[in-house]
């Protein structure tokens, strides 16, 4: 996953973006994925996760690419 556990991290600067963005208004709602989106999305706002840019983009790249 591209979310890596910081003990210690601090980094919360942009974390005002994650914790705003929202899934596209078509998109159907799965309760346990939200759960765990707002698990997540608190962890990383207090420092105990921050995303590894380089993965986010690998996935994203290939996922482009492939269209999956």
């Amino acid at each position: 996953m591209a979310l890596d556990p910081q003990p210690g991290s601090t980094s919360t600067a942009s974390g005002a973006a994650v914790a705003t963005a929202r899934e596209p208004e078509d998109t159907p709602s799965d309760p346990a994925r939200e759960a765990r989106m707002t698990e997540l999305r608190q962890k990383y706002l207090e420092g105990q996760y921050t995303v590894n840019p380089r993965a986010v983009s690998e996935k994203l790249v290939k996922r482009h690419l492939t269209g999956k």
